[in-house]
């Protein structure tokens, strides 16, 4: 998971996810401890078919299928602000169903 990988995104999910279920003391402190720096991202380039396809993968991936796909449904209604701009919502929907039924997290797009 993660960037660099076919995946593209949720290594941070799956982090905290995993010391979550291992009953781990998760903190939050607003302390900056690094930066960025400005450029392009080796895996976001927009709200785009191939994000909500990715998106839909890991969620069915960290949270399972039940909870991905209800995850999945409350991120399409409640971001809609977010991405209606560059894609529909019945678009975004169904490339979301698509990465939720795919059957393996490497599955490329």
């Amino acid at each position: 998971l993660g960037a660099g990988t076919i995946n593209g995104c949720g290594e941070e999910n799956n982090f905290l996810l995993k010391a979550w279920k291992k009953k781990l003391k998760i903190y939050y402190y607003p302390k900056s401890i690094g930066e960025l720096l400005p450029h392009d991202s080796s895996w976001f380039s927009g709200y785009n078919e191939r994000y909500f396809f990715k998106r839909g993968k890991i969620s069915r991936y960290n949270l399972g299928f039940i909870f991905g796909f209800l995850y999945s449904i409350y991120f399409l209604f409640f971001k809609r602000k977010l991405y209606k701009q560059e894609i529909s919502f019945f678009k975004a929907f169904k490339y979301t169903m698509k990465g939720i039924f795919a059957k393996d997290i490497t599955t490329e797009f």
